[in-house]
């Protein structure tokens, strides 16, 4: 299975397509759900406050490797700016129970189900309560579960929760209720994904498989014209 994150560094750090700079500053709690190799992490430990809780949760245990040595190259700053960074190799499901991960060759379209026969792995779930629970104060939550967002939020209390972005897989007028009836004011937003880092990660002749990967983000860009739909909810 390749572990590639060329999307998910596009949208958490070139693109900022979950929270400005500033919210991310005003937050007392991040979280990041599906969190990757954990790019919106790194991007929250540069912009946050000192003394901010973040806290990243991703199920694929080869990425969560690759997350974890992302954030070691950050102690320093961890360190300086007083942060306690929680990471947690789990999904996020409306129970704590084994699930399965379904694998692909693109890393970051693995997704959970509760089916556990088939292809996959299995891996320990944990529910969104039990993790804003470990939150204090403002709390901010970005969520990137590929496809299991509506029975997630569906099933949780997010009444405290001050803002939240999801990216949709799927209908987003299901996430809009949800948010709605645990008191947001909700936006969709449609960002579409560029040739620019595509462009720009060519120029620096990555080994065979990212130059691989940069081509084939450059093309889809070109012919597809991709967009990502979030749904942000902020606090009535």
């Amino acid at each position: 299975m390749f572990t590639d994150g060329f999307g998910s560094i596009e949208e958490n750090i070139f693109n900022n397509v979950y929270f400005t700079s500033k919210e991310i500053k005003d937050a007392d709690t991040i979280i990041d759900l599906g969190a990757h190799h954990c790019s919106f992490t790194i991007n929250s430990i540069i912009k946050s406050s000192p003394g901010s809780t973040i806290i990243a949760v991703e199920p694929n245990p080869l990425a969560i490797k690759l997350c974890i040595d992302n954030i070691k190259a950050l102690s320093w700053l961890i360190s300086k700016k007083e942060l306690s960074v929680k990471i947690f190799n789990r999904a996020v499901w409306d129970s704590e129970e084994i699930i399965n991960l379904k694998l692909s060759w693109w890393s970051e379209g693995s997704y959970i189900s509760s089916e556990l026969h088939g292809n996959g792995i299995k891996v320990k779930a944990i529910t969104l309560d039990n993790i804003i629970k470990l939150a204090r104060g403002k709390t901010i939550i970005k969520m990137d579960i590929e496809g299991a967002e509506y029975r997630v939020l569906k099933n949780s209390n997010i009444r405290d929760v001050h803002m939240i972005a999801v990216e949709v897989h799927g209908d987003p007028n299901t996430i809009v209720e949800i948010l709605r009836s645990q008191g947001f004011k909700t936006y969709i937003q449609h960002h579409k994904i560029g040739k620019e880092l595509s462009a720009a990660w060519l120029r620096i002749k990555p080994r065979s498989y990212g130059s691989l990967i940069a081509t084939y983000r450059f093309v889809v860009s070109q012919i597809a014209k991709p967009t990502v739909t979030i749904v942000k909810g902020v606090r009535a």
